[in-house]
């Protein structure tokens, strides 16, 4: 019975020991096949090192010119039976994974990067830096909470040889009391050309409308 006990013991330590230096590249391969193909023309990842607990990462993303770095620095927390991680570099903040409840809750996240977006109609949507600050948010099956701001200085849209300048674009998201969902308000300020829309999404998908009122023009709406 002790040896048996003992072997018990020393396989536990082998999965402890190989769990806690589990390579970060490793991780790739429990990731959807689809879900890969799907963020492939608008994220790609370089230089994945370290492990699940401690890693860095430099990410290329479609919206932003810049290449960004990411550095984790996770730990199990066994009374919630959850994973805490601190994010930091490009992306600062913390983030907490709750395998039991399928939940995600991030806390405290900032980041300021460029953008540019290419929308509908080659319309390009830029901005000289867009400051992201994230106060908390909740993600599972059933919710969608986030209580956020973006800000983006100097935005401009520009379509053909015709650029409009936006100025100061800010988006408000706040979760909706009555229903396990967030609104997102879209307004902008010191320019003549006007942005409004709302923003609905859930846990499964996101509805909304934006309107843009060039100056001495009419509105053009898009609808999702």
């Amino acid at each position: 019975m002790k040896r048996i006990l003992f072997a018990l013991l020393l396989v536990l330590v082998a999965l402890g020991v190989l769990l806690w230096r589990f390579p970060a590249s490793a991780m790739l391969a429990f990731v959807p096949t689809k879900a890969l193909q799907s963020l492939a023309p608008h994220l790609s990842m370089h230089e994945l090192d370290g492990t699940l607990w401690r890693g860095r990462v430099r990410l290329t993303a479609a919206a932003i010119p810049s290449t960004l770095s990411l550095q984790w620095d996770c730990a199990p927390k066994p009374l919630s039976l959850s994973i805490e991680c601190a994010l930091s570099e490009s992306v600062s903040g913390r983030v907490t994974i709750s395998p039991s409840s399928q939940s995600l809750n991030v806390a405290d996240l900032k980041s300021v990067v460029p953008l540019r977006f290419v929308a509908p109609g080659s319309t390009v949507i830029s901005s000289d830096a867009v400051s992201i600050a994230v106060a908390s948010a909740e993600f599972a099956n059933t919710k969608a909470k986030v209580t956020a701001t973006l800000t983006a200085s100097n935005a401009t849209s520009q379509t053909g040889s015709t650029a409009l300048p936006l100025g100061e674009v800010s988006v408000d998201c706040a979760p909706i009391d009555s229903a396990p969902a967030s609104r997102c308000t879209l307004r902008n300020r010191n320019a003549e050309n006007r942005v409004d829309g709302d923003i609905e999404f859930g846990p499964q998908r996101a509805t909304g409308s934006v309107v843009f009122t060039p100056s001495g023009g009419s509105a053009q709406r898009m609808s999702f």
